[in-house]
């Protein structure tokens, strides 16, 4: 994985937070535009390894 797209993974895990949502891999990925297959292969433990 490059560092622009855990950059963008992790902007994206921010920005959700930030609006007081619930941050599921499932929405990161929605809109991020990243595969859910892509973050679960990077961040082994799901969420709270992206933090």
């Amino acid at each position: 994985m490059t560092k622009d797209t855990k950059e963008i993974i992790i902007r994206t895990l921010l920005n959700i937070a930030s609006e007081s949502q619930k941050v599921t891999i499932e929405e990161i990925s929605k809109r991020s535009h990243i595969t859910r297959t892509t973050i679960k292969n990077n961040f082994k433990t799901g969420v709270p390894g992206i933090v």
